[in-house]
């Protein structure tokens, strides 16, 4: 039961460009596009913090520093962004894997 709820099953997911990069998968690297594109219509802030970690490699240090924010907003909006993008993404590979039904 424990590791149920701890994600048993789940599959990791490339968090850095390098990694994703080297999985050959267009279609995820994609998605995690349409996805940050539908967070930054949400959440400009949030996407800007993704672009400097994630492409820049910016710490939470220096991402505070480029955005004038304190270290621990910035941290709080990487918690979320990463588990809003994992939504987005989950969401989306589970439609793709759904069967197709025709009105026939």
């Amino acid at each position: 039961r424990s590791r149920q709820k701890r994600g048993a099953g789940m599959r990791r997911a490339p968090i850095n460009v390098v990694d994703l990069a080297g999985d050959q998968d267009s279609a995820e690297i994609l998605a995690l596009d349409d996805a940050l594109c539908r967070l930054g219509e949400l959440s400009p802030d949030a996407a800007q913090v993704v672009r400097l970690r994630f492409y820049a490699g910016l710490s939470i240090d220096e991402v505070a520093e480029t955005l004038e924010m304190s270290p621990r907003t910035v941290d709080r909006r990487w918690k979320y962004v990463r588990a809003r993008l994992y939504q987005m993404l989950t969401e989306s590979s589970e439609e793709d894997r759904e069967p197709r039904t025709s009105n026939l």
